[in-house]
């Protein structure tokens, strides 16, 4: 008797043992280590803003959110206020360069459009008044 219960016990704990060795991808994540992967590509996504690369840090800002996100749905106890608030920021931060996106591209079609048309002949310097007259 005693050896099949000392051989059921070591069913069930080698059992156990290959459940610890899940794919990594059936395991459920860290809501740390993601939110730390997320404080990171927000950081790259604000020196991208201010080295002027929009497009890069809208990426870098929506893969943040992105992370964020499926920590508020997969582990919507682990730190509320925090998600919520750095979820806030990025929305806000993302409209924002989603407006400054979109005025820069109306202004290069603008500048386009003004080089593509004929000239006057006149250039807005050379009709200009000079004060040394």
């Amino acid at each position: 008797m005693k050896s099949a219960t000392l051989f059921q016990a070591l069913v069930i704990a080698a059992l156990l043992g290959l459940a610890a060795w899940a794919p990594a991808s059936e395991r459920q994540a860290d809501p740390m280590e993601s939110y730390s992967r997320a404080s990171v590509l927000y950081q790259d996504g604000l020196k991208a803003v201010e080295a002027g690369r929009l497009e890069t840090a809208m990426g870098k800002l929506k893969s943040a959110q992105t992370l964020i996100q499926k920590i508020d749905q997969s582990q919507p106890n682990w730190q509320p206020a925090l998600v919520a608030y750095k979820l806030q920021k990025i929305e806000n931060i993302l409209k924002e360069l989603g407006s400054a996106h979109a005025q820069l591209e109306k202004a290069l079609k603008d500048d386009k459009t003004v080089v593509a048309t004929p000239s006057s002949g006149s250039h807005p310097a050379a009709t200009s008044s000079s004060p040394r007259g």
